[in-house]
């Protein structure tokens, strides 16, 4: 009889199946931050907006001295808070590229090691089929030769 059959590989992949999970739950992470950057980008772009419509309005005859004041420092605000928030997205997209370089990399290690595993479980079946064959030829012989004795 053969032994049951063993992959030496087993723990490699199953690591690289944990590390694959892993790496996808960390890419979603990375996307939802992606995707909160964006949102903070058209939050950012709406203020902005809205600061034009009230500048606007700072022009009619009667407004407040005091907010026609603070409206440049203001919108210099609202510029610097989209250039950093556009810094900000270009360093999550980059992250979300490596994590994505590094998950596909992984899936391509596990699909090597399951197809190493399911070539040696083959192989492994292959072979038990030949030692079956071989134990049911030995049994044929034997009945033909005792067949042939008791003749």
């Amino acid at each position: 009889m053969m032994k049951p059959f063993t992959f030496k590989l087993q723990r490699p992949l199953d690591l690289k199946e944990k590390e694959e999970a892993h790496l996808k739950s960390e890419l979603q992470r990375q996307r939802n931050r992606v995707e909160d950057c964006q949102r903070m980008i058209e939050e950012n772009k709406q203020a902005m907006t809205e600061a034009l419509i009230e500048c606007k309005k700072m022009q009619e005859p009667y407004f407040d001295v005091s907010q026609r004041l603070l409206f440049p420092y203001y919108w210099h605000r609202l510029q610097e808070t989209e250039a950093e928030l556009h810094q900000q997205l270009a360093q999550e997209q980059e992250k979300e590229q490596a994590l994505q370089e590094q998950l596909m990399k992984t899936m391509r290690d596990r699909k090597v090691l399951e197809k190493l595993r399911d070539k040696h479980l083959t192989a492994y079946k292959k072979e038990a089929l030949r030692e079956e064959q071989i134990i049911l030829d030995e049994i044929a012989l034997n009945r033909f030769m005792a067949k042939d004795k008791g003749e």
